[in-house]
């Protein structure tokens, strides 16, 4: 189920968006379009009394300030509900946004994918559900205590037509753990049958997987085995984790978080010995955030990860945007 990429909320089924617009020129130099995408769970407003000055209503002006300041050109978002898609879709004038609620409603948790429009255009997109019944709306799968979903937009470079990527931003379940290992076999299923109706066009999987990657079963089904994705912050040619090497959650703590425990079963570090867990720095292995690659189907289509970093700002506040630190990759298109 769809959401058109406008500012208004509405009904999640839509029809194809294609859209019209002069093409953007390609940096110096660079023959093969090039461009940054970030993955950030910018946690949702149901929890205003808990959060306190952590609530949207004390981050919401410094998050918008945040992204229009880097500007990244794909922002696959998680946990955004209703009035904070409305509110960054009125506060980032260079982008749209492709998304659905998990309920199939205007009520829920979103999985918005934010785009500049004056670089892409949105060929087609969906929303499908990480449950026995992917295309029922709201549909809650195996041991997950909510409705889980993916959010998925092909999109054309505007400066080389006929160029696309296809964008999906997911959330996984935080407390089942039966959930997330099948979320990760059924999005894997979903990409190859996108790639069988978009054989030229490579992937970029962004999400909150809620799952650390060392001696993980997530993702080992997602980077090995056939139609195997490639982890865009090992792949990298470059890296920047601004001197933090732990796990992307930081429950609003930031570089002085210290936990091992994320929400409902998800643990956020490695354990050394039985009953001692012992944070270490892990090269990007205790990410919870990733954004992974597959190459095109067909074709020459391929993502070169150029440069992956962690981003740690605070806002004017000196409070943090989220309880997670934005993850984000600067991809070429060849």
């Amino acid at each position: 189920m769809r959401l058109q990429n406008t500012y208004k909320l509405q009904k999640c089924r839509g029809s194809t968006v294609v859209s019209s617009a002069a093409p953007v020129t390609a940096a110096a130099g660079e023959s093969s379009p090039r461009f940054s995408m970030w993955s950030f769970n910018l946690r949702s407003d149901f929890n205003a009394e808990k959060d306190g000055k952590d609530c949207w209503a004390e981050r919401k002006e410094g998050v918008a300030g945040l992204l229009n300041s880097y500007e990244p050109d794909i922002i696959a978002t998680q946990e955004l509900i209703a009035q904070q898609v409305a509110y960054l879709g009125d506060h980032l004038p260079l982008y749209e946004y492709e998304g659905c609620c998990r309920l199939g409603s205007d009520e829920d948790e979103y999985c918005a994918i934010f785009y500049k429009k004056d670089k892409f255009n949105v060929v087609d997109g969906d929303t499908m559900w990480l449950s026995e019944t992917p295309d029922e709306a709201g549909s809650i799968g195996w041991d997950a205590m909510y409705p889980r979903i993916a959010t998925w937009a092909v999109l054309e470079v505007k400066e080389n037509p006929g160029n696309y990527v296809t964008v999906i931003s997911t959330h996984f379940d935080h407390q089942g753990v039966e959930a997330r290992k099948n979320s990760a076999k059924y999005l894997k299923e979903l990409i190859s049958d996108l790639q069988k109706k978009f054989p030229t066009s490579p992937v970029a999987l962004a999400g909150d997987f809620n799952s650390i990657k060392i001696e993980n079963e997530v993702y080992k089904t997602l980077t090995t085995g056939d139609g195997a994705l490639l982890d865009a912050w090992g792949a990298s040619e470059s890296i920047e984790d601004n001197g933090w090497k732990r796990s992307t959650m930081h429950k609003f703590q930031g570089v002085k978080f210290d936990g091992c425990m994320g929400d409902g079963t998800v643990e956020l570090c490695t354990v050394e010995e039985e009953g001692e867990s012992s944070p270490k720095a892990s090269d990007g292995m205790e990410h919870i955030d990733w954004i992974l690659l597959r190459n095109a189907a067909s074709g020459t289509g391929s993502l070169k990860a150029v440069k992956s970093e962690v981003f740690t700002d605070t806002l004017p506040s000196g409070r943090y945007p989220s309880d997670h630190f934005p993850v984000g990759t600067d991809l070429m298109l060849t």
